[in-house]
């Protein structure tokens, strides 16, 4: 099932990332026992194929985190924890494995977002970065007025996480394009 995948990004240069891989555990779609093996067998096609991986997690109480542990590459973490919003408790332990944290529209929800809010200045500056998650999560002001997400409205993720990290964002903007060029291995210039 996942060799054509495979020999799709082996072929192609232009690939730059695997994924979104990981566990959900709340919709349920494919029984537990099936998702964790298939996330086992893309860790380990990542890191053959020398790709950071771009992850998913939802409700997995800790088994996530355990397989990423146990059966993720071994040279660290070349990845994203996209769209975080778990625990302090969970984000460091990603981070203590060398894995980047995705930042999404969750952040600029009022409700929602408050205890992202809390994190986020937490988070190492070379080790943030934000995301869409288009069709879904669309960040306020756009949220309720916009029927679904669009790439054009990172931007307003991009000046929640400046404010709550009291920074610039300009030089936020920089360092998270330069934490993005990190990790997917590009050379792109603004």
């Amino acid at each position: 099932l996942l060799e054509e995948p495979k020999d799709l990004a082996r072929e192609n240069r232009c690939v730059r990332a695997w994924g979104e891989t990981g566990l959900d555990f709340n919709r349920m779609f494919s029984p537990q026992k099936d998702q964790e093996n298939c996330f086992s067998a893309q860790l380990s096609i990542a890191a053959d194929l020398d790709l950071p991986l771009i992850f998913h997690e939802r409700d997995s109480k800790g088994r996530f985190y355990e397989i990423l542990r146990s059966d993720g590459p071994s040279a660290g973490g070349r990845g994203v924890i996209h769209c975080f919003s778990g625990t302090k408790e969970e984000m460091f332990k990603y981070l203590d494995l060398g894995y980047h944290i995705g930042i999404t529209g969750i952040l600029t929800i009022k409700q929602r977002g408050a205890a992202l809010r809390e994190l986020a200045p937490l988070i190492p500056e070379d080790r943030i970065l934000i995301e869409t998650d288009a069709p879904y999560l669309t960040p306020a002001p756009k949220k309720n007025k916009i029927r679904r997400n669009e790439p054009a409205f990172v931007k307003y993720v991009l000046l929640k996480l400046a404010e709550v990290r009291d920074t610039d964002p300009e030089r936020l903007a920089e360092v998270i394009f330069q934490n993005t060029q990190n990790l997917y291995g590009t050379n792109f210039r603004v």
